[in-house]
């Protein structure tokens, strides 16, 4: 078989140490992994069907697609491309907005959330400090502590009018994620930092290995029979200490595991796409 292996720009200098394991690895395996740029991918409609550019002129049969780009994955999939992570799991986690929802519907708890978007918000109406995000921010990037409706409002600009939310604040500085592959948890992190609010790991918090506790594991489960994803990562914040659902992490980044463990994600990644593909 023959797959795309699927990155942004940015991704792709990021990214390059992980991408040249897998590549190699799946040659292990006998497959043929293709790296390619999401924006040398020219796509759309004509004539009532859809046309995708592929490297070469030949259609994969299956991509692995590491840039946030929902639209794709689900034209990629109408196309007859089988696509890791779904479409489905790509719509919802990438529009911090819609997990929520999704979320909720599952009666999963989380921190009190408001949605709303730049030509609906009014920074007067809400109470606060309250933590401002883009839908679409990833890294904790675009996550911004808002202590008035000024602060609020010049945060809007500063992400440049994209759809956001707006959070309670919960315990600052600390959060978890669980990463879950396939149907099992692979392994979870705690982040910390002393100094921002934000506990990212690219903005230079602190991580370890955490065990979660018997309702985090419930949550996660939850999660994976709702979206049956192939790798994402789960996160979770705290208040007084009790989990709450934060964030599903579509593209989840590896750099904490390699750093804190010594599992190969790369072929547990790959692993688990064959695996899948061949329904076993």
């Amino acid at each position: 078989m023959y797959g795309l292996l699927i990155y942004d720009d940015a991704g792709l200098s990021r990214n390059e140490w992980f991408i040249d394991r897998l590549i190699s690895y799946a040659k292990t395996r006998g497959e043929e992994l293709r790296v390619t740029r999401a924006s040398e991918l020219f796509f759309g409609s004509e004539n009532g069907k859809l046309f995708f550019s592929f490297p070469d002129g030949i259609s994969p049969d299956y991509a692995i697609v590491r840039t946030v780009f929902p639209l794709l994955s689900e034209c990629l999939e109408t196309y007859g491309v089988r696509v890791f992570n779904s479409s489905r799991v790509s719509r919802i986690a990438n529009d911090k907005r819609a997990a929520h929802a999704f979320l909720a519907g599952l009666n999963i708890p989380s921190a009190k959330t408001f949605f709303t978007c730049a030509h609906t918000f009014d920074p007067a109406l809400y109470q606060y400090p309250l933590i401002l995000k883009s839908a679409a921010g990833h890294g904790g990037n675009e996550v911004f502590y808002v202590e008035n409706p000024k602060s609020a409002a010049d945060a809007v600009e500063k992400i440049k009018g994209s759809d956001f939310l707006l959070q309670e604040i919960v315990d600052k500085g600390r959060d978890v994620r669980v990463y879950l592959l396939g149907e099992k948890i692979l392994a979870a992190v705690e982040r910390t930092s002393r100094t921002d609010f934000r506990s990212n790991y690219s903005l230079g918090g602190d991580c370890a290995l955490y065990e979660p506790n018997e309702r985090m594991k419930e949550i996660v489960e939850a999660v994976r029979k709702a979206l049956c994803p192939t790798f994402i990562g789960v996160d979770f914040t705290f208040r007084d200490g009790v989990p709450l659902l934060n964030e599903i992490e579509d593209v989840v980044g590896a750099r904490m595991l390699y750093k804190r463990t010594d599992l190969a994600v790369h072929e547990l990644f790959f692993d688990e796409i064959m695996k899948e593909i061949n329904g076993v």
